[in-house]
């Protein structure tokens, strides 16, 4: 199932916090990412699969920047076979960085 359809049956209201970590297919759910869905986002990107362009992240940022700062995006080198990143967004609101 996806957010939307989740969001509707369930009728979460915003949540406090969504950690994805779904073997690639956080990048679906990122390109249907429709407005601020929880306070704050954890997800790792699994870059070895390949299954993004190359502007996926220029994207992200600017979708996610209307409502998130990016307090996070760290890259781990040591997955077999690949790269993924480790990332936290945070609603702009709660975030205080100077």
């Amino acid at each position: 199932a996806d957010l939307l359809k989740l969001e509707k049956e369930h009728n979460w209201g915003q949540l406090d916090i969504l950690k994805l970590d779904i073997e690639g297919s956080e990048y679906a759910i990122f390109e249907e990412w429709a407005h601020p869905w929880a306070r704050q986002v954890t997800v790792e990107f699994h870059d070895m699969l390949n299954w993004h362009d190359s502007g996926f992240y220029d994207r992200l940022e600017k979708r996610l920047g209307e409502w998130y700062t990016p307090v996070c995006h760290h890259r781990s080198e040591d997955v077999p076979g690949g790269n993924h990143y480790d990332s936290l967004f945070v609603l702009k609101d709660l975030v205080n960085i100077e």
